[in-house]
């Protein structure tokens, strides 16, 4: 590791999302981290949603000392399947604890950037990680390792699912008291519900924080807020009347409509849901794409923040030991994480894809029939980077699916 402030690798991440500032928590221990932010970081409440942090993702949080509390989390412990009139599909407990050793919660994403920035930017190990805000970064050198920032737009490899979420804040007793919701939230039980109806339209339901809030989140097609979305050139928008959702979802159960009515501030928003196909490489240079950038994820299975933080431990790890000027060793850093990392994450994309309902017939042939404790055992006992480095050593590329995922 170096030795000496000059030997310390200068590293610059652009984006202070919760990929950014989780890698610059893991690289700041030995290197001197910048992050370029384009927006304010105390923006991140702004747009606000519920998600779920994972056994793969939440153990490494937890000995980097995320604090669960602090999260205001609640324990992730079952999932319901429904049909759109209620009737049980399947019940199943969601117990990482026991399986995996680490436990699965519920959170915000405000809550969980707040640590991260904590994580990046507190006194500690290493210097604290410095925050440029307001920076827009529009070209990116990779040979040279410079970035270029102007105000000008950027571009993005993200296309378009055809699918949008109608998301809202509904409260606790919403649920509690309604009969046929009620035991969905009763003592010592906190999980993620969902119902499945037609015309693609599918609605779930789960607790974000300590104060008895829900995320009610309704999956439709997109078709129409395309426009408004190409016209906006922005992928959330806000304050739809529950009117829209309430008509939308008629067919579904009543207790399941009237809650699409119960939200907190008597709106909805309206996200696009976006992901990209799997890339040929990741890293270029002295760069590497890490989180979204690297392989955004459809929420269908909820991993996209938690393989994120994946590659956040496993740059980390890998960048480690090496000095300021050393080229060859960076160059081979990258190509182990993508050797690491690649195949895992387009196993989790093409998997979300296939719980959406989007997945082409190459891609199902590519990925095999879904075996879900297989896809259990292989996301969620993810243990970092070392280990997935000594396996890679022992036993080869992984193979995920029914063969391996390039």
């Amino acid at each position: 590791m170096p030795s000496s402030p000059e030997e310390k690798l200068k590293i610059l991440i652009v984006g202070g999302g919760l990929a950014g500032l989780a890698a610059a928590g893991w690289l700041r221990k030995e290197h001197e981290v910048i992050v370029l932010e384009r927006g304010k970081l105390a923006d991140s409440s702004t747009n606000d949603y519920g998600m779920s942090i994972v056994a793969n993702a939440m153990q490494l949080l937890l000995k980097e000392g995320i604090d669960p509390e602090a999260l205001e989390s609640v324990l992730f412990t079952h999932t319901w399947m429904h049909r759109s009139d209620n009737s049980l599909i399947r019940e199943q407990l969601f117990e990482t604890q026991a399986r995996f050793g680490t436990a699965s919660i519920f959170t915000r994403r405000a809550r969980l950037h707040a640590e991260l920035l904590r994580f990046a930017t507190q006194p500690g190990v290493g210097e604290p990680t410095t925050i440029i805000e307001g920076a827009k970064v529009v070209r990116i050198d990779p040979e040279a390792g410079l970035v270029a920032l102007e105000d000008e737009r950027t571009s993005t490899l993200a296309k378009n699912t055809g699918i949008a979420t109608i998301m809202s804040t509904v409260p606790l007793e919403s649920i509690k008291s309604d009969t046929a919701l009620s035991h969905l939230v009763k003592d010592g039980v906190a999980g993620l519900s969902m119902w499945y109806g037609p015309r693609n339209l599918r609605c779930s339901f789960f607790p974000i924080d300590t104060k008895g809030n829900f995320q009610l989140v309704g999956s439709i097609p997109e078709g129409d807020w395309t426009a408004q979305f190409d016209a906006d050139r922005s992928s959330i928008i806000k304050d739809v009347e529950p009117s829209y959702a309430l008509s939308l979802f008629a067919d579904f159960h009543p207790s399941l409509v009237k809650l699409f009515g119960s939200s907190t501030t008597g709106k909805h928003d309206v996200w696009r849901i976006r992901d990209i196909d799997p890339l040929e490489a990741w890293s270029f240079g002295s760069a590497v794409l890490i989180g979204d950038a690297a392989h955004a994820v459809t929420p269908h299975i909820g991993q996209g923040c938690n393989i994120a933080i994946e590659d956040a431990e496993a740059l980390g790890f890998l960048l480690r030991d090496l000095k300021k000027g050393d080229k060859a060793g960076i160059s081979q850093a990258f190509s182990l994480f993508e050797s690491l990392r690649k195949s895992r994450a387009t196993y989790i994309q093409l998997t979300s894809r296939m719980a959406g309902g989007m997945l082409t017939g190459e891609e199902a042939e590519r990925i095999g029939p879904f075996d879900p404790a297989a896809f259990s055992k292989a996301v969620y006992s993810y243990t970092g980077a070392e280990n997935a480095l000594a396996a890679l050593k022992a036993d080869g590329p992984p193979t995920f699916g029914t063969s391996a995922v390039p």
